[in-house]
């Protein structure tokens, strides 16, 4: 597995208390998008998983212990758009969030063509 260059910021909350949360398990940081009449939507996750992905996906860090990796094709958006990981509050409940100081880089990821292949929400655990 390759090591990225990634100016990762890990929110302080968030790092204080990652090896409890990971429990073990190493955090992805991946993305899911969809077309839907010419428009295609997404969004950036991050979650935990009990083992590594195997294929197109990269090291980024290790935080105290926590293997930290991403989707191969993220990793250029992430060098240039400022990433960042933090635990955030909705209605259902605190989750880790992906965020981006350029959010518009984002956006220009979606426009790239062949940016759905292999794509979609697969929900597991925190």
């Amino acid at each position: 597995m390759n090591l990225a260059t990634v100016d990762l910021r890990i929110d302080p909350e968030l790092r204080a208390g990652l090896a409890r949360l990971a429990e073990g398990r190493v955090l992805v940081i991946d993305y899911f998008a969809s077309s839907r009449c010419g428009t295609v939507v997404g969004d950036l996750t991050a979650r935990f998983r009990r083992e590594a992905p195997t294929d197109g996906y990269i090291l980024l860090a290790n935080i105290d212990g926590v293997p930290i990796l991403a989707e191969r094709r993220l990793v250029p958006l992430l060098r240039h758009s400022g990433p960042g990981l933090t635990i955030t509050s909705s209605p259902f409940g605190r989750h880790l969030a992906v965020t981006l100081d350029r959010p518009e880089d984002w956006l220009a990821f979606l426009e790239t063509p062949g940016v759905c292949v292999g794509k979609r929400l697969v929900p597991f655990g925190l």
